[in-house]
């Protein structure tokens, strides 16, 4: 079953025709760390739009954001045991916004962090998603989860629930297309979502719209 869920993810290709190539101000930093991606957002830009962050997060220049199995994804059971039963029978799910008040780039591996540019609207509409992505309780009030610590790392009791298909990559890819960028395919495992990613990244650098590759880690204040 491994087998063949990767082989759906590896034959998609990002459509061409729909990246952002013009009037896309805002850049997404995309970051994969083994089987995880996540994203790294501008906090401003992103706050404009979401209520929710912009109460719980303050004079933050970054935040990026994760989703996973509840009990993995905050520490409770970091077991091998316990990312398999996530995947048939993961009790929540759990967003993650971890906040940087400075650039965070010389601490990411170079090699598993590119840049992607979007438009106004792409940013409105993946803040809407994040909104979307934290759950609430019967009284609709949004829950906490432990370890949360006020205006750094905070995690949120989240939707969808977590499965074999609806992972952090598959929130990942649909956070990017939320964000206006055409990632296609299923795109279960981190390298199938980066793979997509950095295509999309090259072609936004010979478009102009990005800095070329070689300035992501060097030059800090070309991807502001």
């Amino acid at each position: 079953m491994v087998c063949w869920l990767s082989l759906i993810g590896c034959a998609s290709q990002p459509q061409v025709s729909a990246i952002p190539v013009k009037d896309a101000p805002h850049i997404i930093h995309v970051v994969q760390t083994g089987w995880h991606t996540s994203l790294i957002v501008p906090a401003a830009a992103l706050q404009h739009w979401s209520p929710r962050l912009q109460q719980d997060f303050h004079d933050q220049q970054y935040l990026r954001l994760g989703w996973g199995d509840g009990d993995y994804f905050t520490g409770k059971n970091k077991h091998w045991t316990g990312a398999t039963r996530a995947l048939f029978a993961s009790g929540y799910s759990a967003l993650q916004v971890l906040a940087y008040n400075y650039e965070p780039w010389s601490e990411l591996v170079a090699e598993n962090h590119t840049l992607v540019a979007v438009t106004d609207e792409g940013m409105k509409t993946l803040a809407t998603f994040v909104e979307r992505s934290i759950a609430r309780d019967e009284n609709g009030n949004v829950v906490f989860l432990e370890p949360t610590k006020a205006n750094d790392n905070v995690f949120y009791l989240a939707a969808p629930r977590y499965g074999l298909l609806s992972n952090c990559n598959t929130w990942s890819v649909n956070a990017l297309r939320e964000a206006g960028l055409p990632v296609r395919g299923l795109n279960l495992t981190a390298t199938r979502v980066y793979q997509q990613v950095k295509q999309i990244s090259a072609i936004q650098q010979a478009a102009g719209v990005l800095p070329a590759s070689s300035l992501i880690s060097t030059d800090s204040s070309a991807v502001r």
